[in-house]
């Protein structure tokens, strides 16, 4: 019999980059999120002599190069007694490459309902991450720590959870394109501006996580927000700054874009009001027929 799991798209409502590490990580600081867009994942697990993983998708492409090998091959050699196989069928929505966290939201939700399942112990479940993928881990968290934003810090293994706020006075459109950016690729760009700093929270998400502390993000939010990827994304795609420049000259500059992760994505965050919005995105739409926008909820129930 299958289960499905929800696989959230995450977002980085803070992301800052600090310092390149020896290992060529890099030290980052940042507080993930999710919203209500989500990819579905049908599993049926059952006990096996080895672990091993049977993936079918909606997108062919991800049958055979799908992090959800890896979670189960670290599974293999940390499990003792028992082994698992597990089939899946991964019905994806999240896009690729878009700066959302899908691939590592997939593994995250994975190990959390074995974690739930209680195949793997707490313990288990955090060194299958850290080894499965630097942002897996904070991801993760979201799921165990539900209502909470996660901070990360470092090379993302450092953790720490902050009680979410209600955000009534917003509403989020997200904006998708059909420009896919690597993350290593983005880091890359980035390399060539950083400027390496030696502290582990960065300026930006300290006051994030100062106003959500005093339980006020509510009415500072847009402000708060922060992506040190905008530098060079909107600098390498131009057609993605032209994106965001439009939605800023619609809305009259009542809006706050963020740049998704290391992009492409864009998140809109506009103020709750009685102005008809719908009219709005159409125009944008048919001025760019190739963009994808949506509406989007955080999510504060899972």
């Amino acid at each position: 019999m299958y289960e499905t799991i929800k696989s959230f798209a995450k977002i980085n409502w803070v992301l800052e980059i600090l310092s390149l590490r020896q290992d060529n990580y890099h030290n980052i600081s940042s507080v993930f999120d999710f919203v209500d867009l989500y990819d579905k994942i049908h599993v049926k697990i059952e006990e096996s002599n080895k672990c091993d993983i049977n993936i079918r998708s909606n997108l062919k492409e991800l049958e055979k190069n799908n992090i959800l090998h890896k979670v189960v091959e670290i599974l293999d050699y940390i499990k003792g007694g028992a082994k698992y196989k597990l089939d899946i069928f991964l019905e994806k929505n999240i896009p690729l490459k878009a700066g959302l966290g899908g691939g590592s939201s997939n593994a995250a939700s994975l190990i959390y309902f074995l974690f739930s399942k209680k195949i793997v112990d707490l313990k288990q479940s955090i060194k299958i991450c850290k080894e499965t993928g630097s942002d897996v881990l904070p991801i993760f968290l979201l799921y165990l720590y539900k209502n909470y934003y996660i901070a990360c810090f470092e090379k993302q293994n450092i953790c720490v959870n902050i009680k979410k706020n209600l955000l009534n006075s917003f509403e989020f459109y997200l904006i998708n394109s059909s420009i896919g950016i690597k993350t290593e690729e983005a880091y890359k760009a980035y390399d060539k501006i950083l400027i390496n700093k030696n502290y582990m929270i960065g300026n930006n998400t300290y006051r994030f996580i100062y106003f959500s502390k005093k339980n006020i993000l509510d009415i500072y939010f847009p402000f708060l927000t922060h992506n040190d990827f905008e530098k060079i994304v909107y600098n390498k795609f131009s057609v993605i700054d032209e994106v965001r420049k439009t939605i800023e000259e619609e809305f009259k500059g009542k809006v706050r874009i963020l740049l998704c992760g290391s992009g492409s994505s864009l998140i809109s965050i506009l103020p709750k009001d009685k102005n008809n919005k719908k009219e709005i995105w159409e125009k944008i739409k048919k001025h760019f027929p190739e963009i994808n926008i949506r509406k989007v909820n955080y999510v504060h129930h899972l």
